[in-house]
């Protein structure tokens, strides 16, 4: 596992230059959305074992206690990075779970927060993450205001992760020209949500070969090797975070009641 952790000055000194950009990165979100913490967590999937990284602008002293009470084991927001799910507001999970309710009184404790929200960050792709946000809220208060920010917040969940990504040299920047149109994005998100090209052709009011040939075209500027490994790198790269569901969500709606797909 490969740990970050923003402001603690005598780490500094050890650190790479991509580990303090991380720092330096995750205190200018800290402050941008006026939260009490961050802690972002991702897997990078590899071939014979998936490393762990985490970078956290948490006080040392918490980290320690983190550690010795072997919270990693348990704590949500760490397993958050390999699933699909909403947003965790540990608050909320800590009802249910006695491990999860001590980790979050003794943080609270620490001075880490009062309310704790956990977004899932690209679960389907090469390099999935997580990314916690703690703020100064009483539990009682937070339902209300997550139900107004929660969009905000998600939104932030994916910059971070982003911009970690790159930080650490582990993504590529947005500006190799590998851009997606509108019709690509809307193939490659119905890919991701299980169509076939016979389905996707009917969706997309077009025919399976022309399905085939933009396809093609997207391996080549993704330079990937097949269909998923593209879906993959679209949304490890965030090409497809500013798709628009509606169009598929009509395109979808031919299926019912449709007739074979014209060839």
């Amino acid at each position: 596992m490969d740990l970050v952790l923003a402001g603690i000055k005598p780490l500094s000194l050890f650190a790479s230059r991509e580990k303090n950009m991380v720092g330096r990165l995750l205190n200018e979100h800290r402050k941008a959305i006026g939260c009490r913490h961050i802690g972002h967590v991702f897997v990078r999937r590899v071939k014979y074992k998936p490393e762990t990284f985490v970078s956290v602008t948490y006080p040392g002293k918490w980290v320690l206690n983190y550690g010795l009470r072997s919270y990693f084991a348990i704590d949500p927001v760490v397993n958050h990075a390999e699933i699909s799910s909403r947003p965790i507001i540990l608050d909320e999970l800590m009802v249910e779970d006695k491990r999860v309710r001590d980790m979050v009184l003794d943080a609270r404790r620490f001075g880490i927060g009062r309310s704790f929200v956990s977004f899932s960050v690209m679960p389907s792709s090469e390099m999935p993450g997580s990314v916690m946000f703690s703020f100064d809220i009483e539990p009682n208060e937070f339902a209300a205001f997550f139900r107004q920010n929660e969009k905000r917040l998600d939104r932030a969940a994916r910059k971070i992760h982003l911009d970690i990504l790159a930080a650490r040299g582990l993504a590529v920047p947005r500006s190799t020209g590998a851009e997606l149109n509108a019709m690509e994005r809307l193939c490659l998100a119905a890919l991701a949500n299980g169509h076939s090209f016979e389905e996707i052709a009917l969706m997309l009011d077009s025919c399976v070969d022309r399905i085939g040939d933009m396809m093609s075209g997207i391996l080549e500027k993704l330079d990937c090797g097949n269909s998923m490994q593209a879906v993959s790198r679209a949304l490890t790269l965030g090409l497809l975070e500013e798709d628009d569901p509606m169009p598929l969500a009509a395109g979808a709606a031919r299926l019912q009641g449709a007739g074979p797909t014209r060839h």
